[in-house]
């Protein structure tokens, strides 16, 4: 979640938040969370047996293996803001593509 605030707060708000009461809600930004949060479960599922069970089942359906060198906290900050940028671009390419006034 941290990285999702970072993204958006620093580079996409350039240090300004809307908090007023007319704020737009940001629901989407939870889809990079939880990109974020299967991507560290991938690389570390912890140590509760069904819980591990769960995400490595998981991992072979997606043809994963996570490599010795790879840090869950460290992918999983990278994967939440790399999907931040995407959705914010894709919100104004989406927001943008009506306004074009070329047939």
């Amino acid at each position: 979640m941290s990285a999702v605030f970072i993204v958006d707060f620093f580079v996409l708000s350039h240090g300004q938040w809307n908090l007023s009461l007319r704020a737009p809600r940001r629901l989407t930004m939870l889809v990079p969370w939880a990109l974020g949060f299967v991507t560290y479960q991938l690389i570390n599922p912890g140590y509760i047996s069904w819980w591990v069970s769960l995400w490595t089942h998981v991992g072979r359906l997606i043809d994963f293996r996570a490599a010795s060198w790879m840090s869950a906290s460290i992918c999983s900050f990278f994967v939440a803001a790399l999907a931040t940028l995407a959705e914010a671009v894709s919100r104004q390419s989406l927001g943008s593509a009506g306004t074009d006034d070329n047939p």
